[in-house]
């Protein structure tokens, strides 16, 4: 019931009451939870540690199968243009 109770709190779930209990579920669709979380991760990290994530998050792209690369960079070119 905690860890129901907190992810409640942080907004990943909804409740209702039912009774004397409370029925859960998720407060949006998986798509969404995960770029919302996502997004907050990444914000996090940059906030900690700053150019150092930006140092270790080029090097591992530079590392990364051509094909990666290539779908990474044309989303972050489609990004920019928005």
């Amino acid at each position: 019931m905690t860890i129901l109770s907190r992810l409640y709190e942080r907004g990943l779930l909804v409740r209702r009451k039912v009774g004397r209990q409370y029925v859960y579920r998720p407060s949006a669709d998986e798509t969404s939870t995960i770029k919302r979380l996502s997004e907050h991760a990444v914000d996090d990290v940059l906030a900690k540690y700053g150019t150092a994530a930006i140092r270790q998050f080029a090097e591992r792209v530079a590392e990364l199968d051509p094909d990666l690369r290539a779908q990474l960079l044309a989303l972050a070119e489609s990004a920019e243009a928005k």
